[in-house]
């Protein structure tokens, strides 16, 4: 099997930067299957002879064995593969120095990054997910977060791993979020004994996760807030002086509307064989007409109103439909219901777009 093929079977991943091969081992006998060289201060030749380490003692074990941000690197430090961080380059870049057949690992910190990894680029076979906690590691990133976790075990299809601060005490929670895979640094590097610390990982990891309704509750807020967090990014801020064509045609609606009740009751059209309230048919043609001129100028307020109004109208017709008598009222009906429903979901996007500041460009993540 080539290391593509084999990275969705790892489950616990340690990255350290050089180390004896007796630590490697001892890692790697407590049930570590994957290990990453990291070392941003050596210089190449260093790299490659601690690669001949972490190749050995990968190969004595069955686990993979990646390098940190050197592609280049990968063919003399005989590597299973490349693990990329958001500043480290193209992954397609690196697919070009490596091959077909090796890994390349990506680190992603949010949710639009975890989406273009996972589906936007097919040369990344698994992700880093988090930092689901602050570490040392990785001075001045924030952390992700649990929700950044949850929101990948439900959208996510490639093989991922929580990272992060990751310990034995703080394994459980991650599982309960949803991660099956994990990435750890000082748990192990930090330990006593790597074997004992590996193996008290894995027990951590391979207890199934009592899923209570806390945690379904969480994991249902972290899936909404990172739908809602989808949608937002799919809208665009208005630009000076525009106007969404659907706020355009419900001030032309709400303008028609109020202009027809005027004329209709100086007309003197009756309802139901009786003169209409004059105080009650001014006052409804005045706020029509007030909303008109208030999505005209795209107004917050005046959408949302007209917007409630929609929304009485739409259920009054299906409660009407309910109820209709003769096939002109089922056509009334339906054509309110027809017209008013794309339009209320329509200028329910049109109000976000209204909502949202000028969106900044985004800064640079690694």
């Amino acid at each position: 099997m080539t290391p593509r093929e084999r990275i969705a079977a790892a489950r616990l991943y340690l990255v350290c930067e050089a180390r004896p091969r007796a630590f490697l081992e001892a890692a790697l006998r407590g049930g570590v299957d994957m290990i990453q060289l990291r070392d941003k201060h050596a210089s190449d030749g260093e790299l490659i002879r601690a690669a001949a380490d972490f190749r050995a003692a990968a190969d004595a074990h069955g686990a993979l064995f990646v390098l940190n941000d050197r592609p280049d690197l990968v063919e003399a430090c005989a590597a299973d593969g490349v693990h990329l961080g958001q500043d480290d380059g193209e992954p397609a870049a690196a697919r070009a120095v490596i091959g077909p057949d090796r890994v390349i690992g990506r680190s992603t910190h949010a949710p639009i990054q975890g989406a273009e990894a996972d589906g936007a680029d097919a040369d990344v076979d698994y992700l880093a997910v988090g930092p689901v906690h602050a570490t040392p590691t990785k001075p001045g990133r924030p952390a992700a977060g649990l929700e950044y976790v949850a929101w990948a075990a439900f959208h996510v299809d490639k093989p991922w791993f929580a990272i992060g601060g990751l310990d034995a005490g703080t394994v459980p929670e991650v599982v309960r979020h949803g991660a099956t895979r994990i990435v750890v640094v000082r748990a192990i590097t930090e330990a006593e004994d790597p074997a004992v610390a590996a193996r008290a990982l894995r027990a951590a990891l391979d207890v199934p996760a009592a899923d209570t309704p806390q945690d379904r509750m969480r994991r249902g807020y972290s899936r909404s807030a990172a739908r809602n967090e989808a949608v937002r990014r799919t809208l665009v801020p208005l630009a000076p002086g525009e106007r969404p064509r659907a706020v355009t045609v419900a001030a032309l609606l709400a303008g028609v509307i109020g202009v027809s009740n005027l004329v209709l009751l100086a007309a003197g059209y009756e309802v139901s064989g009786q003169d209409p309230s004059v105080p009650g048919a001014i006052l409804f043609a005045g706020l029509m007409l007030a909303a008109a001129i208030g999505m005209w100028k795209v107004r917050y307020w005046a959408v949302l109103g007209f917007e409630a109004l929609l929304g009485i109208g739409i259920a009054f017709a299906f409660l009407s439909l309910l109820v209709a008598s003769n096939l002109a009222a089922v056509a009334l009906c339906l054509a309110i219901i027809a017209i008013a429903g794309p339009l209320f979901w329509l200028l329910v996007k049109a109000m976000a777009r209204i909502q949202m500041p000028e969106r900044r460009p985004r800064e640079p993540v690694g």
